[in-house]
């Protein structure tokens, strides 16, 4: 055994610097939106693994029950549900925390929500082969899959939230 501490710990520098200047490329816009939509991220998965769903599903909108639905979305409004995607997409990359499909749903539906977004989160499950049942979360913007990827090819939706933007 060695005394050495860092012993078997691969360098992880040259992944830090493709990031850092994949982050230098961006433009301004992505990030500022992902500098939102790291802590978001960060504090979606500690609410996801602190509290139950029952308390947590009004974050997502209200409930329509077991369907599948697609907001309807302006042009603007998509182009800032491309930029929530990646934005969270970037900051589950970075983050050193477990963020699977749920904390970035919720994370996906606040930044929406600020941004002026309909956003859809969907709830599915499907049998598994490994195990007898697995569960998805994924939402969607009009065309945009913002979180998890296209759901409804692979998932049946057991329940639905719609979060609309508020009025102006």
């Amino acid at each position: 055994m060695s005394d050495d501490p860092t012993a078997g710990i691969e360098p992880k520098l040259p992944a830090l610097a493709e990031a850092v200047a994949g982050f230098a490329r961006m433009a301004l816009a992505d990030k500022a939106l992902l500098a939102a939509a790291w802590p978001v991220l960060g504090l979606s998965a500690l609410i996801v693994r602190l509290f139950a769903f029952r308390r947590l599903a009004p974050l997502l909108g209200r409930q329509l029950g077991a369907v599948g639905c697609v907001p309807v979305v302006n042009a603007g409004q998509e182009a800032r549900a491309r930029m929530v995607r990646r934005a969270v997409r970037r900051a589950a990359r970075i983050a050193p925390w477990r963020n699977d499909c749920l904390p970035q749903a919720f994370a996906a539906a606040l930044l929406c929500r600020m941004l002026g977004v309909p956003l859809a989160t969907h709830l599915g499950v499907r049998l598994g082969e490994a195990k007898p049942m697995e569960a998805h979360a994924w939402t969607c913007a009009g065309p945009v899959a913002v979180t998890g990827g296209e759901g409804f090819d692979q998932w049946v939706p057991v329940s639905c939230f719609l979060a609309a933007p508020p009025p102006h």
